[in-house]
């Protein structure tokens, strides 16, 4: 097994996947450090997804982006709706049964409903990527570009993520955070 040996969102995430679908046999919790017995660490997403192409018969977690980039295979994953692959076809299935936990603009996603679907949706060990922005800014130029950006991110910059190791939003997700994003000042 090859761990992250600096501290990482994608080491708590899985993580928090191994400790809610293992059904208790992952008991050695969560956090941004990797809490296994036994492995080999490399730094960062780009040096585990190295360790594992260069090291016969190892295996890693890892952003799908690094595993693309590697040219390295995935693990189907068994879930109690059945044995799921990683793929391209999505379009927005893949956090289907993510849950929005925030308040008006405040979106945060519980991931969790994710880890042990109950119907086959998508590959089930998943991220979110937030961006953390003021929602008004002293200098209107300012507000301008950060939602000018966001509009765009959410937008046509949802084309093709796929085809790079990323989950596009889903529609209703889009709106939501397009909604959020129009009331930035």
């Amino acid at each position: 097994m090859v761990f992250r040996s600096d501290e990482s969102g994608t080491t708590d995430n899985f993580q928090q996947y191994l400790q809610t679908a293992s059904d208790g046999a992952w008991t050695r919790g969560a956090g941004k450090t990797f809490k296994g017995a036994s492995g080999q660490s490399a730094r960062g997403n780009q040096g585990t997804a190295e360790m594992v192409k260069n090291t016969p018969g190892a295996i890693t977690y890892n952003e799908w982006s690094s595993a693309i980039d590697q040219d390295l295979s995935t693990a189907d994953i068994k879930t109690p709706a059945g044995i799921t692959h990683i793929g391209t076809d999505w379009e927005g299935r893949s956090i289907a049964p993510v849950t929005i936990t925030g308040q008006g603009n405040n979106i945060v996603l519980d991931m969790t409903p994710a880890y042990t679907p109950n119907v086959k949706f998508g590959y089930p060990i998943l991220l979110a990527g937030y961006a953390i922005v003021c929602s008004r800014y002293p200098d209107p130029s300012t507000g301008e570009a950060v939602r000018s950006f966001l509009q765009s991110a959410v937008t046509v910059g949802q084309t093709d993520l796929n085809k790079v190791g990323y989950i596009p939003l889903p529609t209703e997700f889009q709106s939501k955070a397009a909604d959020a994003i129009k009331s930035i000042t």
